[in-house]
């Protein structure tokens, strides 16, 4: 039986119940301030037992909003959700360890679609988490360099803010995954803070219009040094991708979908701080010049993942590290992401060289090797792969699986 909604307080404890996701964050920063800044408790239980399914949409704001009142010295406990996939989240997502890391162990989960939660504290912290999450939508998501390029840039953007414009002593929260639908792909990222609020960044009064307005081309409180595009161009690379888009903060949120239109709601109970929900389908080759579009110009974000992590500055060729880029190579399961980047990498740049590099790589398995290599040469015919990929710093016992994993599929091409 489904369970109600609900979160309430009693004492200095507050049940969460039922579905939880981004417009239960008023009700949870109204049961925060009724214990803590009403009641003076100290200690704060968060009792999840009948909370299930718990979205990203409500956790990373909830994390944001906990981390701000544990500077001010409260301490949180949690109680974990019966449902065992709703607990299991609670660890793998690393949302138990940044709610309390005394009581609870980081989370070591690996998995291409799911990125755990990490917090930002300045520009290094956010560049790793960045690097990242396009690290994983490389291993799970075909697409072309621009499209790269936009998503890059409205995580950037949206991120960017926390650090530059909402005065967050704690930083902000992010979380990415990626999601495959009815044959759709889909990117989605949450990132929230608990600073001053967009109301109070653009010297509004109103907080459903601080909102409205700050989706808007151009807008920014200090237009000598910024160009106020961030949140209007992350706003059109979800909604012209037929994605979605929400945008919390204050006493208001603000939402759309599609190419739908905009649906501001205000209500009594207060979110101080900002929270992002945007929701990215990938099917728009073209983007860039759809979203990306400012003062009537297309947009060309510079110095990208693909240009820092993968381009060799004296040489037309990228470089893909196996030891960085992946984490296991005994199983086809393990190849699958691998090959997914590095076709990526090929479908990005119609003539550069990928070098995959296999330093300090002693062994991978067969299944591995023709998961990667045997499936580009199959995708990619023999001409292509010959002249695009190359290895280098590669164990001879290595270069023999391949060879023998390449072989093969020749011999089941030509059967």
């Amino acid at each position: 039986m489904k369970v109600p909604t609900s979160i309430r307080w009693e004492n200095n404890t507050i049940n969460l119940k039922g579905t939880l996701a981004s417009r239960s964050v008023f009700h949870f920063s109204s049961a925060l301030h009724q214990t803590i800044i009403a009641r003076g408790y100290k200690d704060i239980s968060l009792n999840f037992t009948e909370a299930y399914p718990v979205r990203e949409s409500f956790m990373i704001p909830a994390i944001a909003l906990i981390r701000h009142y544990r500077r001010d010295g409260i301490d949180f406990s949690i109680v974990r959700p019966e449902n065992a996939a709703a607990r299991n989240i609670f660890h793998n997502a690393n949302w138990a360890y940044l709610i309390n890391e005394t009581e609870n162990e980081a989370s070591t989960f690996e998995d291409d679609h799911h990125l755990p939660a990490s917090r930002f504290l300045n520009s290094d912290e956010l560049t790793e988490s960045i690097d990242r999450i396009m690290s994983m939508i490389l291993k799970t998501v075909p697409l072309k360099r621009r499209q790269i390029a936009a998503l890059e840039w409205s995580v950037n953007e949206i991120t960017d803010n926390v650090l530059n414009h909402a005065n967050s002593p704690t930083g902000g929260v992010i979380q990415a995954s990626t999601i495959k639908s009815e044959n759709r792909e889909i990117i989605e990222f949450v990132v929230a803070d608990a600073g001053i609020g967009i109301k109070r960044s653009l010297g509004e009064k109103d907080d459903r219009k601080a909102l409205e307005r700050a989706i808007k081309e151009g807008v920014t409180r200090n237009p000598a040094t910024n160009q106020g595009n961030g949140l209007y161009g992350a706003f059109r690379v979800a909604t012209l991708s037929h994605g979605k888009f929400e945008l919390i903060s204050g006493k208001a949120i603000l939402s759309a979908e599609g190419t739908g239109r905009v649906k501001t709601v205000s209500g009594t109970r207060l979110y101080p701080g900002t929270a992002v929900i945007c929701r990215v389908e990938c099917g728009d080759e073209k983007l860039i010049e759809n979203a990306l579009m400012f003062k009537e110009k297309i947009h060309e974000p510079g110095f990208d993942y693909l240009e820092r992590q993968h381009e060799l500055g004296d040489r037309e060729a990228y470089i893909f590290s196996m030891s960085r880029e992946c984490k296991y190579f005994g199983s086809r399961e393990a190849g699958i992401g691998a090959r997914l980047h590095i076709e990526n990498l090929i479908r990005s740049e119609n003539d550069k060289e990928i070098l995959v590099d296999f330093t300090d790589i002693t062994i991978i398995s067969s299944s591995f090797a023709d998961e990667v290599f045997g499936r580009l040469f199959v995708l990619l015919g023999p001409l292509t792969f010959m002249s695009r990929i190359k290895f280098q710093n590669v164990d001879s016992s290595i270069r023999a699986v391949i060879d023998r994993a390449i072989a093969k599929r020749m011999i089941q091409s030509a059967s």
